[in-house]
């Protein structure tokens, strides 16, 4: 609560601009960058569920962290 007191009296509203940006170009790049980080993390559970089920020939079964590391990366 302090932090978020100290940041509104220290900093002055710009209202020129939007939560995206100034232009809509703004827009597009938040959505591209928020859809990329999806998708990294999609394949990043992907991956872990098909090590944790030994679905992946190179690779040993994994360690029992694994599950708690791809649900708390659900979670996210």
């Amino acid at each position: 609560m302090v932090g978020l007191y100290w940041y509104g009296r220290v900093h002055t509203p710009a209202y020129e601009n939007s939560l995206f940006g100034q232009r809509g170009d703004d827009a597009r790049l938040l959505k591209a960058q928020l859809g990329s980080a999806v998708m990294g993390l999609a394949l990043i559970q992907l991956l872990l569920a098909l090590w944790m089920y030994g679905r992946l020939p190179a690779l040993r079964t994994a360690p029992h962290r694994t599950g708690s590391t791809r649900r708390t990366a659900s979670s996210v």
